[in-house]
């Protein structure tokens, strides 16, 4: 097996030696599913997103190239780091369940540090979880502080809560039973073993030191809170005489609008800075610019599959072949490639046209302008929120495309 392995990074070692092009669009899922393909590879056999970005970068002179992996947006390629920057995992207040972030760096004033009285400068580097040397809550008076400094039990009284999903399952491994199913056939299964299912602790008043800080404290030494109405804020923002949401009054809102926690880094992205190379992702709802045009031949395939007889597909054996067949090069051949890339690259363009149109506002405007047409309506924009909610295929978003690639309709799939 390892030699096969090696023979593998090898191959693309020299496939990225007689590279031509210094600047490579690749989709990493698409590459994955070729080689395994290829060399027929079986789950023995795996190889990891550090190989492929090790071969291309050592196969090609290394910092002479650049390498840029491109992905579709899915929950897998959006998981963030454990400890990645998210409003959403943050609770107004010190402690709880909430998420232990990492700390952050100020880069600029704007998008960082808001119009209030802060304790943050540019170049600073804000931590997201109380230190020793922290003053505390800002909210506190010295005294208190001091009194909350540390986590302190509170005697005679317990309280009793039901063990997490995963702390069953660890449990019933443990004892060598089956831990699949839901909480409540789990819950069952450990009380059928004898297998304890509650956890009774004394109750503790937490404190705040070596605790996240919260939303309120995070905002507030970055200036975005005005300590003198605190009455203003809530979780999700305040609403006009009007009815219209004042963005300024949310907690959430407030603290997903800093520049650092709308531009923190997938895992994907995390690791694939490690590594040197660069992962991005294609924008919502436009899948099939990853790979140039891949969701494309996916929707060839898909069409072609279609038209096969039950007899050919039922079984295993027949279904594997089926699917060989409607993915081999023999039908999606080098020309249908070459077209589904041309059809993903006038996305590509129209984008780079907004980008460019929005550049060109952003240096003459005073205010920021939305990127949108004149001529689109409320009703419009809608229409197009609820036609790209859930996940889109070319077969969705371009059947007429597919389908005249399918059947060779040359005058439709241009």
């Amino acid at each position: 097996m390892a030699d096969k392995r090696k023979y593998i990074i090898a191959t693309f070692l020299e496939a990225c030696s007689n590279s031509r092009h210094h600047h490579r669009w690749m989709d990493a899922d698409t590459w994955a599913k070729v080689i395994a393909v290829q060399y027929n590879l079986n789950d023995a056999v795996k190889f990891s997103g550090a190989d492929i970005a090790k071969a291309f970068q050592y196969g090609n002179g290394g910092s002479d190239y650049d390498y840029l992996f491109l992905f579709d947006h899915s929950s897998g390629h959006d998981k963030q780091q454990e400890n990645g920057l998210n409003a959403n995992k943050m609770t107004k207040n010190y402690g709880g369940a909430q998420r232990a972030m990492r700390s952050t760096h100020i880069a600029q004033q704007q998008g960082y540090l808001g119009p209030f009285p802060r304790t943050l400068r540019v170049g600073d580097i804000q931590h997201m979880i109380f230190q020793e040397c922290d003053a505390g809550p800002f909210w506190m008076n010295a005294e208190e502080r001091e009194a909350k400094r540390h986590d302190k039990v509170i005697e005679g009284t317990t309280s009793t809560r039901t063990l997490r999903l995963d702390e069953l399952k660890i449990l019933l491994q443990d004892k060598g039973l089956l831990a699949r199913g839901k909480k409540t056939e789990l819950i069952k299964r450990c009380e059928d073993n004898g297998i304890r299912t509650v956890e009774t602790t004394q109750k503790i008043e937490e404190g705040w030191q070596g605790k996240p800080k919260g939303l309120l404290q995070i905002l507030w030494e970055r200036g975005w809170i005005d300590a003198n109405n605190l009455g203003n804020y809530t979780m999700g923002g305040r609403q006009s005489a009007s009815g219209v949401l004042m963005k300024n009054t949310s907690f959430k809102l407030l603290m997903a609008n800093c520049i650092d926690f709308e531009e923190e880094e997938s895992l994907l992205q995390h690791y694939g800075r490690e590594l040197g190379v660069t992962v991005d992702r294609t924008p919502k709802c436009h899948c099939e610019l990853a790979g140039e045009g891949i969701e494309y031949a996916w929707g060839f395939s898909k069409n072609y599959y279609r038209t096969l007889s039950l007899s050919d597909k039922k079984g295993k054996q027949n279904f594997l072949n089926a699917v060989n067949k409607c993915i081999s090069r023999d039908k999606i051949t080098a020309e249908m490639i070459r077209k589904f890339s041309r059809r993903a690259r006038q996305y590509i363009a129209a984008y780079y046209k907004v980008w460019q149109k929005n550049q060109e506002q952003a240096a003459t405007a005073t205010v920021d302008l939305p990127i949108v047409d004149e001529t689109t309506t409320p009703v419009q924009i809608e229409r197009i929120i609820k036609l790209f909610k859930t996940h889109r295929c070319a077969m969705d978003f371009d059947s007429s495309f597919c389908k005249a690639s399918f059947k060779g309709d040359d005058a439709i799939a241009q």
